[in-house]
């Protein structure tokens, strides 16, 4: 194997899983800017809308921990490409759906089919880079994910004024279908250097949940997760149409506004959220946690002015400071997995991450459909600044009471690029 080889390879993967995780988030978050018109089409209430988003998160959490654990059991090349041919065909399905219980359904199956993704993808990212790239890489591929929702929230938007809906979902389905074959081409296998910590036999799925259950900074990590994705959610489903209905701007407006001003300043965030990530666990075993606490905490006071503006604009300059500010916490987060578990755990640890995290962020976006039909949406996104400030807290107990007890001395090191003489030897 030649190093440079190695070295560059690294990125083309990084490269290769940012498209499908751009697909995947336009896949996921189209149909919030299609709220108004499904209310309107198919008569779908407040509740039914709000399940559209519930029911994804519940069915991706319940398949999370499994999807993880199959990520670190078997090829993770293969299980993310068969991961985004399913998807792709459930987007496609949502084209012909004729009643807002078969949207929900078909938003059930394409969360159990998209569970298999993310697990996987940070997992193969996370396992290719050393501990001064890990979390810049993830910041790449996370990036690819806010500016997947942007272009959702965009053409989702723009479809149901100018064309149709249902087209939209046709046009990316297809999309996911045809980069498949490439993709497979362009994720190459891989030999990780097993660390003493792995050469045990694998652990079965209990087991696995067993070991990961015991790790005491997980517990902290785990709260904050939750925390962190009900904030996320609430504010992916409900955005659009707070913005439609506030501020009486058009389906293409509030489903363009409602992500470009979070996610475009989230893309950027993410990148220096990682390479300040990278650089100060390189001088310190806390440096990604504080980094993530630190991010929470001076970005929070904006969920409140955002809940509470009068005009698009303050909406905006609220969204983009929230966006960018709060990006340390996500590229930092399989890089903490890493270096509290070894690498053979780490697709199932984040697994059981998203469950929590999903089922969480199922109920609090049901608490705010309710909530927001009887206070307004904007006194719920306020109320989200409590659950960033929890988050926060969590991170600091647990890098000032428990990481350092529970932290790999050696963080698991790149893996190695398969070539044909290895597979000769």
């Amino acid at each position: 194997m030649q190093p440079e080889r190695s070295s560059s390879y690294k990125w083309i993967l990084v490269a290769s899983l940012s498209f499908v995780a751009f697909l995947n988030e336009i896949d996921r978050h189209a149909i919030y800017a299609l709220f108004p018109l499904l209310e309107k089409d198919l008569g779908m209430s407040k509740i039914a809308l709000g399940m559209l988003g519930s029911s994804f998160l519940w069915a991706y959490a319940v398949l999370g921990p499994q999807a993880g654990w199959v990520g670190d059991r078997f090829p993770r090349r293969y299980v993310i490409t068969l991961s985004l041919v399913l998807w792709s065909l459930m987007t496609g399905l949502n084209g012909i759906a004729t009643s807002g219980n078969q949207l929900i359904y078909l938003r059930v199956l394409l969360a159990v089919s998209e569970a298999f993704y993310m697990p996987c993808a940070l997992a193969l990212i996370a396992e290719h880079h050393g501990e001064d790239t890990r979390s810049k890489a993830i910041a790449l591929h996370l990036s690819a994910m806010a500016v997947g929702q942007v272009s959702g929230g965009f053409l989702g938007g723009f479809m149901a004024e100018h064309f149709s809906w249902r087209t939209l979902f046709f046009m990316l389905g297809a999309a996911g279908i045809a980069y498949a074959p490439f993709l497979l081409l362009m994720l190459r296998p891989t030999a990780r250097v097993v660390s003493s910590l792995e050469r045990k036999e694998r652990p079965s799925f209990l087991k696995a949940g067993r070991i990961v259950a015991h790790v005491g900074t997980l517990r902290f990590f785990a709260v904050a997760f939750v925390c962190y994705s009900i904030v996320g959610s609430v504010m992916q489903t409900w955005l659009p149409y707070f913005l439609f209905h506030n501020f009486h701007t058009s389906l293409t407006a509030a489903g363009f506004s409602a992500a470009f001003y979070l996610q475009l300043p989230t893309a950027v965030g993410n990148l220096v959220g990682g390479a300040i990530g990278d650089y100060f666990a390189t001088r310190d075993y806390r440096g990604r946690m504080l980094v993530q606490a630190g991010s929470l905490i001076i970005s929070a006071p904006f969920l409140l002015s955002m809940g509470m503006a009068g005009t698009v604009t303050m909406v905006a300059l609220s969204l983009a400071a929230l966006g960018f500010l709060r990006a340390g916490w996500p590229p930092n987060v399989m890089a903490v997995i890493f270096q509290v578990l070894p690498a053979n755990l780490s697709a199932t640890t984040y697994g059981f991450l998203n469950f929590l995290g999903n089922v969480s962020a199922g109920v609090a976006v049901a608490i705010a459909s309710g909530l927001g039909a009887r206070f307004g949406f904007g006194a719920a996104f306020a109320s989200l600044t409590l659950i960033h400030w929890l988050a926060a807290a969590m991170l600091l107990i647990a890098a000032f009471t428990r990481l350092k007890k529970d932290f790999i001395a050696a963080p698991a090191e790149p893996v190695k690029i398969l070539t044909h003489e290895n597979h000769k030897n």
